[in-house]
């Protein structure tokens, strides 16, 4: 409908909300907790349909039902591969395809005290652990906002790429460096 922003902003969404869906689907299931397992899979049946994935959307509904049903586990299990196959292959083709999100230029000004960017980064971290794209923008405009020493602006720029592209792991190994030589040299 020509909204192409929308609509890439959506599927980023997408790729970061359900990629561990199965990980906590199954999880549920192992603990019992059949309606959270039910809740899981209708939530991606949902985003799914919302994306036009329709047959990731259709193994969702089978993965809803069969949970919901008293069938055997093998059964279950079954549903939640071929589920969890189709998401890993469609997340996995996002990630390939869609346009990196550009980080924000650093700015310019008089360099942040020590202090000051340990601060921001000790706020950001817990955000970054949650693998929450909403909690992390909130704490990465703070630290937009942060003026780099000269040896740190190219790994503080990297931090927020990873973060910006969901890549958490990542980016928890930059700020923890980041840290690290704040700690160290200023």
């Amino acid at each position: 409908m020509g909204k192409r922003e929308a609509y890439l902003k959506i599927l980023r969404k997408f790729t970061v909300s359900q990629k561990s869906a199965m990980t906590e689907l199954e999880d549920a299931l192992r603990r019992n907790d059949r309606a959270t397992a039910v809740r899981i899979a209708h939530t991606l049946k949902g985003l799914a349909g919302n994306i036009g994935a329709e047959g990731l959307q259709e193994k969702a509904a089978a993965l809803e039902r069969v949970i919901g049903q008293n069938v055997p586990r093998k059964t279950v299990q079954t549903a939640v591969n071929e589920t969890r196959s189709m998401l890993s292959f469609l997340i996995h083709e996002l990630e390939r395809a869609l346009p990196a999100q550009a980080a924000a230029a650093m700015p310019a000004g008089p360099v942040s005290s020590a202090g000051e960017l340990r601060g921001v980064l000790t706020t950001l971290r817990p955000m970054v652990l949650s693998r929450k794209p909403k909690k992390c923008a909130a704490a990465l405009s703070e630290y937009r906002r942060c003026v780099w020493p000269e040896p740190l602006r190219e790994n503080a720029a990297a931090l927020e790429t990873k973060v910006l592209k969901y890549q958490y792991q990542e980016a928890l190994a930059i700020l923890d460096s980041l840290m690290q030589a704040l700690e160290g040299t200023l």
